[in-house]
């Protein structure tokens, strides 16, 4: 009689468990952990003079339109898109307008760097105290494109095992409702494309008696 013996796979360390939680994840944390930045600092624009980066904001919005918006509208205008991008990437809802005023926004941030050089720089290369809070959006950036980059590439492995094949463009096709969130930025969530919907069931065969 052949002995039975029973291999238990071994149990992960603590680390090796939360990397692959990440792993999993790691969309989700990225695009969230921006929008909650999103919504901090666009909170704080609401109230004048809370903002470390006010100041700098305004001066640099008035400039950019010539001076034919006063810095009382710039003000709560720019705190409502800062909240609006942040709860989108939160909620994950309606992917391809928040990263579209997401990265039109930071290119209002970054044309700072030219607009007010006097303010943002000290030497060529060596950035003032403002000019390091707009640099560090680059990280934001790298952020919220990965979380997209991430999304489009799950909904691409989805599309192949779908065997829809085709092109697959980065801001993905129309969906239900349901499946706003999880077209760009992965989130697992099932995502009902028109192509799906528009397949017809094959009728069953006709008897040949019949």
């Amino acid at each position: 009689m052949r002995r039975s013996t029973t291999v238990r796979k071994p149990s992960g360390s603590l680390s090796g468990r939360l990397a692959a939680f990440y792993r999993r994840h790691e969309a989700v944390i990225l695009r969230v952990s921006v929008g909650l930045l999103y919504v901090w600092f666009g909170v704080l624009k609401f109230f004048p003079a809370l903002s470390p980066a006010e100041g700098v904001a305004l001066r640099a919005m008035t400039t950019m339109t010539f001076h034919f918006i006063s810095p009382d509208i710039c003000r709560p205008a720019l705190a409502t898109m800062e909240v609006l991008v942040g709860l989108g990437l939160i909620l994950g809802a309606y992917p391809r307008l928040t990263l579209t005023v997401f990265l039109v926004h930071m290119a209002g941030v970054f044309s700072t760097l030219a607009i007010l050089p006097g303010e943002v720089w000290r030497h060529p290369f060596v950035p003032s105290l403002e000019g390091q809070y707009i640099l560090k959006n680059l990280v934001l950036v790298a952020g919220c494109l990965s979380a997209a980059a991430a999304g489009a590439a799950k909904r691409h492995g989805l599309r192949e095992a779908q065997g829809l094949g085709g092109a697959n463009p980065p801001w993905g096709e129309s969906v239900a409702p349901e499946g706003i969130g999880g077209q760009l930025w992965g989130d697992g969530r099932p995502a009902t494309t028109n192509r799906l919907r528009s397949v017809a069931a094959v009728p069953p065969a006709r008897s040949a008696e019949g």
